[in-house]
């Protein structure tokens, strides 16, 4: 991975989850990892965090122990859903706590302004009387969610192809936005308009006999840091 993300234009910095929780000081191993990120941050201008690996569904109720060959652990914010329990009976996770890498984006504050323990509380249930969470995101966080050598084996040969179709994908394309009808139509009638021209030629001349639709390429040459755990995959 970090051949393959060097040869497309990024500086890649790799840190294993083992190292950053013997390196960075934290009061669990979501907030280690995220002070690593901090230091990324600020002494190598990195702007975009790979988490390889998935979260472990039991970490609040283990207090984040890395017990899982391929954990990289999530951070569970405090966001009480009133329904009874069903969100727990259908998921198994806790009912009043959400899951979210968000946390290792947004930069700023300790997400526990009020030191309960319960991160990312709103300004309803936080002792500060504000919104704990840090919603301007500081960088880019993205996830590989595997859990063997395989799947992350299976992730790489797919970003493969995916940077050696780019080459053949260069195509121009035409996005059109209109106001669509309305509780009346005879006053938006845009709708209607696109409608008649998206017709096929010979009925309409304007509209060309293919389209070919292509994403917008961007070379990124900024920083990315990837986390994982050392061990091997089992």
């Amino acid at each position: 991975m970090e051949n393959i993300l060097g040869e497309h234009g990024f500086t890649v910095y790799v840190k294993y989850v083992d190292d950053i929780v013997n390196e960075y000081s934290g009061e669990d191993t979501p907030e280690k990892i995220r002070n690593c990120i901090i230091d990324y941050y600020w002494n190598y201008d990195v702007s975009y965090v790979l988490l390889i690996g998935d979260a472990d569904p039991n970490d609040l109720s283990s207090g984040y122990a890395l017990d899982k060959t391929w954990e990289v652990p999530t951070r569970y914010v405090y966001n009480p859903d009133p329904d009874n329990g069903y969100d727990e009976y259908f998921t198994g996770l806790p009912n009043d706590y959400t899951p979210t890498d968000y946390y290792y984006a947004g930069l700023d504050s300790t997400w526990d302004s009020d030191n309960d323990g319960n991160y990312g509380e709103s300004e309803t249930y936080s002792d500060t009387g504000v919104d704990e969470a840090d919603w301007f995101a500081e960088v880019y966080v993205g996830r590989v969610a595997v859990r063997t050598l395989a799947d992350a084996e299976n992730y790489i040969d797919k970003l493969i192809s995916y940077y050696n179709s780019l080459s053949v994908r260069n195509r121009q394309m035409l996005l059109l936005g209109a106001e669509l009808y309305d509780s009346d139509p005879s006053y938006y009638t845009d709708g209607d308009f696109f409608s008649d021209s998206m017709d096929p030629w010979p009925l309409n001349p304007y509209m060309p006999l293919t389209i070919i639709a292509v994403p917008i390429i961007i070379a990124f040459t900024t920083l990315l840091i990837m986390l994982r755990r050392r061990k091997r995959f089992q």
